[in-house]
C-alpha cells in the first residue's frame, strides 16, 4: 500500500496535479474502519493533503443514509452530509487553499 501511495504521488506531480486523498469511511453499520489511522498516515507520509471525513455519518442511521438494506452506497441524503463537510473542510483549513494557487 505504501508503494502505492508514493507511486500515486509522484504521477500527480510530474502531471502537475495536486496529490489529495479524502478518506471518507463506509456507511456499512456505521462500522469503524480498523486501517483508517494507518491509511492516513501513509498518504501523509507519501506527501498527500489528507482530507479526513471519518466524522461524515456521525449521528446518523444506518438506514437514513443508505440505499437500501442491502446496498450500503450514500443515498442522497448520505451525499449531501458529504458535500457538506468535504467543502467545509476545504474552507476551514487554509492549507488546501495554499495548493489552489
Amino acid at each position: 500500500m505504501i508503494w502505492g501511495y508514493e507511486r500515486i504521488y509522484k504521477a500527480a506531480i510530474r502531471n502537475n496535479s495536486i496529490p489529495v486523498i479524502v478518506y471518507l469511511p463506509t456507511n456499512a453499520s456505521l462500522k469503524e474502519d480498523l486501517d483508517k489511522e494507518f491509511c492516513i498516515y501513509e498518504a501523509s507520509k507519501a506527501g498527500f493533503f489528507v482530507i479526513n471525513l471519518s466524522d461524515v455519518y456521525k449521528g446518523q442511521k444506518s438506514r437514513d443514509i443508505q440505499l437500501s438494506d442491502w446496498d450500503t452506497h450514500p443515498n442522497e441524503e448520505g451525499h449531501k452530509l458529504i458535500s457538506i463537510l468535504l467543502f467545509e473542510k476545504m474552507k476551514k483549513d487554509k492549507q488546501f487553499f495554499k495548493f489552489m494557487n
